[in-house]
């Protein structure tokens, strides 16, 4: 037997491990490979691309790689900077001269390798753009603004700050130097030449244009699986450089394969993809981490034995994996949102790849377990982790969150009597990010939150105690708004402010820990050009 025969059985024996995972976590649908020198070795397409017709995915099946597209970001720069378009030291100010942040020595010293290794120590608030039923609440002319308008959280290179803000202007960055629209330049110099012809930028599962592309689901608590409205990140949205490409199995190792033969020396000279060693080399340490890990471009870097991770450790105890021969180097990702949830890894070493792609937000973290399950056979490690565990446990951690959530908030209400409702409705506003929240009485009276205006956007609010409100819907009604339920507590709660004596002139929204109380006001709007009947109001124009 062969090497690679061996491998392909070792991998092989864990089928019914990965498919016991995948109805643990609940993920209808997943194509899950590995590549060797190029070649795939391994794949497994199990469940359904389309529930709904008992459809099974194939290894050409398109899914939502979320933030899998930062590397394919990091990829386009490097092209760029081959070309001389720019160079590693060029300060982003002058090819984006409406750069303002908040910080002028950050402006002016910004350069490429701070966006694309998180060291900007800004804050990654993903609710002033991500809103429920797949709606996008920013649009892409207010990128920079928005970008300009984010606080300070952290020093400027002095940490890391995982951010999807950092890929934004990245984005722009490419669009600038290119005269083409984000997708038009992966499209040309990346997709086409490595034949990734089923990779877009421009299509979702609803396109009519489009075959073989699983359907995005959430996973309720005990209840069947919900089809939910698909990811609004496209070319010629905000973050199409941070989460906006579809592809499929076979395309992502194409693209794997591709960064590792242009590691080799001198290998990257005929690749579409240039610059490839410095894209997968670790360029900052990350906090906690002085030795094991580190940001490569668009990637992490792990040196074994370490922890991977990459979400599923909030749900439970991620594992140590330790390497049992030479292999020592993993380069990976993971990628998530609303219906879909992924993983890629690279072992520069061995020539291996692993990609893991899932078309649910599943109970915990599940295509995590799966892409470790997969690192620890392919570096031979001596201990083998109960992944079947892990997974069950995650799940139950997972659905105990929203409930406990629930249970604290009841457990702090004081039962003090709320001021008239009517006092509160009006228009929120926080000038910096261009951001509205609306506060309106609906039918039954009862208050309601409208962020950015849109009806999409409306969630009831509960009294909670003096001035204070709540919006926190059960986990079940999360999921089917194709919302995350990563955020904590406060991140569901609105306080009213009160001055000159009786009025409400603001509230707080405390949607994100690191970020100051006073950077999380809305004042409330004096000349708001809104629409008013039947106790509802609404922006005329967002």
């Amino acid at each position: 037997m062969t090497n690679m025969e061996d491998l392909y059985h070792r991998l092989s024996l864990l089928r019914p491990i990965i498919n016991e995972i995948c109805e643990i976590g609940g993920i209808p649908g997943a194509s899950i490979g590995v590549a060797h020198q190029g070649r795939t070795v391994f794949s497994h397409n199990i469940g359904h691309r389309d529930i709904e017709s008992s459809i099974p995915p194939d290894s050409n099946t398109l899914y939502g790689i979320a933030s899998l597209t930062k590397s394919i970001t990091a990829s386009a720069i490097c092209i760029l900077v081959n070309d001389g378009k720019l160079d590693w030291t060029t300060p982003i100010v002058s090819i984006l001269p409406e750069l303002n942040t908040v910080d002028k020595y950050l402006t002016s010293e910004l350069v490429i390798t701070d966006l694309l290794t998180h060291q900007l120590g800004l804050e990654s608030s993903n609710e002033w753009w991500f809103g429920s039923n797949g709606t996008l609440l920013m649009k892409k002319s207010q990128a920079i603004t928005s970008f300009n308008a984010l606080k300070k959280v952290g020093p400027f290179r002095l940490g890391t700050g995982y951010s999807n803000w950092n890929f934004v202007l990245a984005g722009e960055i490419i669009e600038r130097l290119s005269g083409m629209s984000y997708g038009e330049f992966v499209e040309a110099r990346i997709f086409q030449p490595l034949q990734m012809d089923r990779t877009t930028t421009t299509k979702n599962f609803q396109s009519a244009d489009i075959e073989n592309f699983a359907r995005p689901y959430g996973a309720l608590d005990d209840k069947p699986m919900v089809l939910l409205a698909p990811p609004p990140v496209l070319d010629g949205t905000i973050m199409v450089a941070a989460q906006g490409v579809q592809s499929s199995l076979n395309d992502m190792l194409k693209f794997t394969s591709a960064l590792l033969a242009g590691c080799k020396e001198g290998d990257d000279k005929d690749s579409p993809l240039k610059l490839t060693s410095r894209q997968l080399a670790g360029h900052v340490f990350c906090e906690k981490q002085l030795i094991g890990k580190s940001y490569a471009l668009g990637l992490m870097r792990a040196l074994l034995p370490n922890s991977i991770g990459g979400g599923h450790e909030m749900y439970g105890n991620v594992p140590t994996i330790k390497s049992g021969g030479s292999t020592r180097i993993v380069v990976y990702h993971g990628g998530s949102q609303a219906g879909y949830t992924s993983f890629m890894s690279m072992l520069p070493e061995a020539d291996l790849s692993v990609v893991v792609l899932t078309n649910s937000i599943g109970f915990g973290g599940p295509s995590g377990w799966i892409h470790e399950l997969l690192l620890e056979t392919l570096v031979d490690s001596p201990d083998k982790t109960n992944f079947i565990k892990l997974a069950k446990e995650a799940r139950a951690n997972y659905l105990r969150k929203i409930p406990r959530m629930l249970e604290s908030i009841e457990q702090s209400r004081e039962g003090t009597p709320s001021r008239p409702l009517n006092e509160f409705v009006g228009c929120y506003s926080n000038r910096s990010h261009e951001f509205v929240v609306v506060i309106r009485q609906g039918n039954d009276e009862a208050l309601q939150v409208v962020f950015q205006g849109l009806e999409s956007q409306a969630w009831d609010l509960r009294h909670h105690h003096h001035d204070t409100f709540t919006c926190l819907p059960s986990l079940n009604d999360i999921i089917k708004n194709a919302f995350f339920p990563y955020m904590g507590e406060n991140a569901y709660t609105i306080t009213f402010e009160v001055e000159d004596g009786n009025e409400v002139k603001r509230l707080l929204w405390p949607h994100k820990a690191r970020l100051a109380p006073e950077d999380q006001y809305f004042d409330k709007m004096q000349n708001a050009g809104v629409l008013e009947g039947r106790g509802k109001q609404y922006l005329k124009e967002f």
